[in-house]
């Protein structure tokens, strides 16, 4: 790997190191310092416009993870100039999951859990800044990052986002609406399940239909009750109306 960055000093390098080779050298990573030194590579890679393909950072980012890595991933995200370009939102997700994992874990030390907040909030800057679409999976972070944040406007902000990309589906609005076996806001939830299906073309799955026919049935029955009420009362009004004129002839 060392070789091949010599060939980046000179103005020629993308003629010398192509995405094949690169894809050779991020498959015989084995230890930290090799997947240090790929690090380096990428940047250089990034510094001559020579950019990686999917599987290439895919893999990178899953080693960095794997091996106790993560600042050195984090770094890459940082320093990379063009970074843009050419990573997949998945490889970015899979660092933010990390992140939210570390504050769950972070217990009472809200120092480290506001370094990692800070770290999240920089990432999903950077992930609206992606040339490609944004994905189903980084729409769905972010709804859920909402969510954990205790947002649930902009939770369903970004659903709605979503859907006007036609970048949703069942899974996702579950994600949003739960829980879904709580009664709280069950007709808010209802609505806004109809209104992203109906917008972002989804399919229900079988989860999804029942909360959809529970759902429907529990805030339906008060309306329906009241309407039987408010027919007995007439009907009873009309009664005794009539027995009032009987009573007079």
């Amino acid at each position: 790997m060392l070789k091949i960055g010599k060939l980046l000093s000179i103005p020629t390098a993308p003629l010398y190191l192509t995405k094949l080779k690169l894809e050779y050298a991020i498959t015989h990573m084995e230890t930290q310092e090799e997947i240090q030194l790929m690090q380096e590579l990428l940047l250089l890679c990034d510094t001559k416009c020579v950019y990686p393909s999917t599987y290439v950072i895919g893999t990178f980012i899953n080693s960095c993870l794997r091996n106790d890595l993560a600042e050195t991933a984090l770094q890459f995200l940082r320093q990379a100039r063009s970074l843009e370009k050419y990573l997949p939102g998945k490889s970015l997700v899979r660092v933010l999951r990390h992140y939210t994992e570390l504050i769950d874990a972070s217990d009472e030390d809200e120092t480290k859990k506001e370094e990692y907040e800070a770290i999240i909030d920089e990432l999903v800057a950077k992930m609206d800044t992606l040339t490609s679409p944004i994905s189903m999976i980084c729409y769905l972070f972010k709804i859920e990052n909402a969510k954990r944040r205790g947002d649930t406007k902009l939770a369903v902000q970004i659903a709605k986002e979503a859907a006007d990309e036609k970048a949703i589906n069942a899974h996702m609005i579950l994600k949003l609406l739960e829980p879904i076996d709580e009664d709280e806001n069950i007709e808010e939830k209802f609505r806004v399940a109809k209104y992203l299906m109906s917008k972002g073309d989804v399919y229900s799955n079988e989860k999804l239909e029942v909360f959809l026919q529970r759902a429907g049935t529990q805030f339906q029955k008060p309306s329906s009750l009241k309407g039987q009420t408010m027919t007995d009362k007439k009907s009873a009004e009309s009664r005794r109306h009539k027995g009032n004129h009987a009573s007079t002839d």
